[in-house]
Parts: structure tokens; C-alpha cells; sequence
């Protein structure tokens, strides 16, 4: 171990501490702790690839390591493993909505007992999240949606909308906040040119919000009825509905299943308008409609004068 520190650390023991022992040692607990650290980030980095469990809302970080369920962004606040119970492939636990931990005796009076949120979860996802891959999570859901099991299986996009966090979406590359609730879209770095959902027009499918954009001043344009020429910096774009931009707002906002709506709707990885160049709209057919019909006016004023 003498030579091992030597050879790496190229130090002089005797320079830096009392005795060799005391070197050797000291040596030999940071091999130890780097060992620790290294092992920690990868077992962080993995629970980071994990899904989440939503339950009424409320995500939580699943930690195959320490066996506990951690409250998404208030990791004081656990759900021990042990604390759940298991039959038959299943974990069962009745959670305190209240304060959301595992109900102890709230089944007596009513008021109590409405705290009460029953949850049923397979065994797999508590001890094999690993294993839940994006097709085993998606049939989960349903399970869960169909059997009323009470759980989401999410991720970290999830998480941070349930947290607060609000989506974002590029406009022809500059980047926008969506606030649904506000019904506008806001550029992030300049938040007070905000874009009103209420200026939009809809596809023919009603699936889409068109508009003409402005990649300079990153504002709406509207096209004059008398346009004789196509304007520079102006495009088309095709933004997606609410639906698919914050689905998570859509049911808060309509009273919705927020576990059915993300099953339909799931949140977009990155969100990002359709952009099409302006010869791909009717306005340039507009534009040749405009200047025959200012030519023809030219023409009948030069007649008159000439009788």
C-alpha cells in the first residue's frame, strides 16, 4: 500500500505527515471515500433514469438503493419500503393526503377517513424499476387507470410540470414560455412580449394553431387585406394544441383525469412550432389578386383621363 500512494501521489510522506502509518492511513481513507463518492453519483445517475411515481399529484422519486420513495423536490419527505405492505405481487399502503405518508388509524370518523387515498402497486415497480421500460410503463398506466390502482408512472418532465415548472416551446428559435392558464406564451428572455392564444387561428383538423411570425421582433403579424408584396422575416407557424403543450394545466383547468389526459397526452420531450416559409400559404395568391386589381385601377383612371 506504501508503494501503491508513492507511485500515484508521487508525495514524500515525510514532508506532509508524522509518520508513514499516519500517511499510509490518511492515504487510504481518501481511496476510500473517492470509492464512495464514485459509487453514490452512479447509483444517482441510474435513479435518475428511473420512472416516478405520481400518486394524487405528488410525484416521487423511487430509490431502489435506500428502499424509499422521495418526495420529488422536499427529499426530507420519505415513504420507507418497509412501510408498505405486500400480498400476492403487490404493495398496498393507505396514504394521509394530508401530510402524505402512510395513514396510521384515520379509518374511524368521517372527516379523518376522507383523507384516505388508497394505493395499489405492483411489485416490479418497487423492487425492479430498472426493468420498467416506456412500453411496460405505458401498459402499467392503463392498468393502473382501469383497475383504479391510484399511481402515474412518470418522469422527470412530469415532475417538474407537477412542481411548477412551466413548459416551453421554440418559435422559429427563439424560446417561449407557455403559461395555459394566462392563455399566452411569453419569450423567456424577454417576458414582457407575450403572445395571446386568443390571436390564433386553427388548422382545418382543429388540431393545430396557425399564425404568421416574425423572426425579428418575434411578435404576430397580420397581414393587410390591400398587400401588394410578400414582407421580409415573416413565417408560418403550426403550434400544437393545448393538449399536447400543457396537458397537465388542460385538467387542472377543466377538472380532467390528469392520469388519463398524460395516457393520451403524454408531456412532449421538446416542444417546437412547425415552421413554413410564406410560399407555402395563400398569400401569395393574395398579393398577384391585389397588384391586377391596383393595375386595373391605374388602368380606368388613365381612361378616364384619356376621354
Amino acid at each position: 500500500m506504501d508503494n501503491l500512494f508513492i507511485q500515484n501521489y508521487r508525495l514524500d510522506p515525510a514532508t506532509l505527515y508524522a509518520s508513514r502509518d499516519e500517511y499510509i492511513a490518511a492515504n487510504f481513507l481518501k481511496s476510500l471515500i473517492a470509492e464512495w463518492a464514485k459509487k453514490q453519483n452512479e447509483q444517482q445517475t441510474v435513479i435518475e433514469t428511473l420512472p416516478v411515481l405520481v400518486i394524487r399529484d405528488v410525484p416521487f422519486i423511487i430509490d431502489p438503493y435506500k428502499r424509499q420513495l422521495i418526495r420529488f423536490n422536499d427529499p426530507e419527505k420519505i415513504i420507507s419500503f418497509d412501510e408498505l405492505k405486500f400480498n400476492n405481487g403487490f404493495y398496498f399502503f393507505d396514504l394521509d393526503t394530508i401530510a402524505f405518508r402512510p395513514a396510521i388509524d384515520l379509518r374511524g370518523p368521517e372527516a379523518l377517513a376522507d383523507r384516505i387515498f388508497s394505493v395499489t402497486i405492483q411489485a416490479t415497480i418497487i423492487d425492479a424499476p430498472s426493468k420498467m421500460h416506456k412500453s411496460i410503463q405505458d401498459d402499467m398506466n392503463r392498468r393502473s387507470q382501469a383497475q383504479s390502482w391510484g399511481f402515474y408512472l412518470g418522469d422527470k418532465k412530469v415532475s417538474l410540470r407537477l412542481s411548477g415548472v412551466l413548459p416551453h416551446i421554440d418559435l422559429a428559435g427563439t424560446d417561449f414560455t407557455v403559461d395555459w392558464r394566462l392563455r399566452q406564451m411569453r419569450e423567456t428572455e424577454q417576458p414582457w412580449n407575450n403572445i395571446s392564444f386568443d390571436d390564433f387561428e386553427m388548422d382545418d383538423n382543429g388540431d393545430k394553431y396557425l399564425c404568421f411570425f416574425n423572426t425579428q421582433t418575434h411578435e404576430l403579424y397580420m397581414p393587410p387585406e390591400d398587400l401588394t408584396e410578400l414582407p421580409e422575416h415573416i413565417v408560418v407557424l403550426e403550434i400544437p394544441n393545448e393538449l399536447d403543450l400543457d396537458p397537465i394545466a388542460v385538467a387542472r383547468e377543466y377538472g380532467s383525469d390528469l392520469y388519463e389526459l398524460l395516457i393520451e397526452h403524454p408531456i412532449a420531450e421538446n416542444l417546437t412550432a412547425k415552421v413554413s416559409p410564406l410560399s407555402e400559404t395563400g398569400l401569395p395568391a393574395m398579393v398577384e389578386n391585389n397588384i391586377r386589381i391596383q393595375q386595373n385601377s391605374t388602368n380606368e383612371k388613365q381612361n378616364r383621363r384619356g376621354r
